[in-house]
């Protein structure tokens, strides 16, 4: 047999290479490798949403997350917004079964406290409108949840702060909410709420 002989490494530099050039593997066009420009940023986007979240997480901050990006994260709170027909179930969804799977994503990323939010009314398109809520809320067991803040009794402040790895709160820790909402003047461009924060942990 012949002695096999190996092709001398060449170097290459961008200049050899002209703006039309596009070559991939063995010379062959490189197009039909490429992502789709489209898949490419939303696939650039989760890997960043995925890592900012869990530098959010670990830092103590709030972390705002689509139900796509929040998978396989978990935090001791979480909120979903806007728990409404049109919304989730999306009004131009194509498969219901889906939406109820990707609320359970969302309920499921919760480790002790989870609040499904609904609201009664909605700016859509310039219009004030009534809102629904999500028939997958209005289907759930009663007994699963309860329409009431919790009562954060000395049992459910140790409970908490097992879950999260921190201080007992102090008994204050409902202390917070809106005291008094501002309308908005005529012609103004802003409104002003005054909102009371419980304190968490030690108050040092």
């Amino acid at each position: 047999p012949e002695p096999s002989v190996k092709p001398e490494p060449q170097e290459y530099s961008l200049d050899d290479f002209g703006p039309d050039d596009d070559l991939g593997p063995d010379g062959e066009e490189y197009s039909h490798y490429k992502a789709d420009p489209v898949t490419e940023f939303l696939e650039y986007c989760a890997l960043c949403s995925n890592q900012k979240e869990l530098e959010e997480a670990e830092g103590g901050k709030v972390t705002i997350a689509t139900i796509h990006s929040a998978k396989g994260l978990e935090w001791p709170c979480v909120f979903i917004a806007t728990c409404n027909e049109g919304v989730i179930p999306h009004s131009r969804c194509d498969d219901i079964e889906e939406e109820g799977r990707l609320l359970y994503v969302a309920m499921t990323r919760s480790k002790f406290l989870l609040y499904c939010i609904s609201l009664k009314q909605r700016d859509d398109w310039g219009q004030r409108r009534t809102q629904t809520p999500s028939r997958f809320l209005s289907g759930m067991e009663k007994d699963v949840y309860t329409t009431s803040p919790p009562d954060w009794n000395a049992s459910l402040r140790s409970m908490l702060a097992t879950t999260i790895n921190r201080p007992i709160p102090d008994e204050d820790i409902d202390a917070g909410g809106i005291s008094s909402q501002q309308k908005k003047a005529p012609g103004s461009q802003s409104s002003g709420i005054d909102i009371r924060f419980g304190v968490h942990g030690s108050r040092a």
